[in-house]
């Protein structure tokens, strides 16, 4: 695992744990970057794939926030497609539907 993808993982632990509660501001990148002794730049890729799965905001000139939506639905993640549970469930509701119509 690379240190973007674990330090991606660790801080989507924190959030489904509470340590990081919707709508907190997580640390700085410095802060970040010195925590888990990286580089500020792997922390923004980091960033940058939890704003992709709709884990965080950034709000320029305030900070990182945890996203509400981390707790009002479920988040299927995966390092390959990115997608967000809506978009998966989505195809999945479509997919149903489909199978249901050609059962009746």
């Amino acid at each position: 695992m690379n240190k973007r993808q674990f330090v991606t993982d660790d801080l989507l632990s924190k959030m489904y744990q509470n340590k990081y509660a919707p709508g907190e501001k997580l640390p700085t990148e410095r802060a970040l970057a010195t925590h888990y002794q990286v580089s500020r730049y792997t922390i923004r890729e980091a960033i940058k794939k939890l704003i992709n799965i709709g884990s965080v905001q950034v709000i320029h000139g305030s900070g990182i926030f945890v996203t509400k939506a981390i707790r009002e639905s479920p988040l299927i993640y995966n390092s390959l497609t990115e997608k967000k549970f809506k978009d998966i469930e989505s195809t999945i509701i479509t997919l149903q539907k489909e199978k249901n119509d050609a059962r009746g």
